[in-house]
């Protein structure tokens, strides 16, 4: 995780400008299999009601957490953060 922070971070153009892009469009496709999968659940019973693209976007928040946290935090427990979030997301998910 620590290269791939390091890798996402030197990844400009010659201005020293990020080539990641950034904009609602890419983040919405990112979303969308989470969606899916939430929604389906939903419809089949699995999961409560909530709003699936709120609960995405904090599931793709909690992923895209880790990587910074692993830099900044040395001997962050990996496994009990995972726990933690499956956990919490379970709680979230209920029926």
């Amino acid at each position: 995780m620590k290269v791939l922070v390091a890798i996402a971070v030197g990844f400009t153009d010659e201005n020293g400008e990020s080539k990641l892009r950034s904009d609602a469009s890419v983040y919405e496709a990112s979303l969308a299999p989470l969606r899916d999968i939430l929604s389906r659940g939903q419809a089949d019973g699995y999961f409560g009601e909530f709003d699936t693209r709120t609960t995405a976007m904090t599931i793709r928040a909690a992923i895209d957490a880790i990587g910074p946290q692993l830099t900044a935090v040395p001997g962050l427990d990996l496994a009990a953060y995972a726990r933690d979030l499956v956990a919490l997301f379970e709680r979230a998910t209920a029926r």
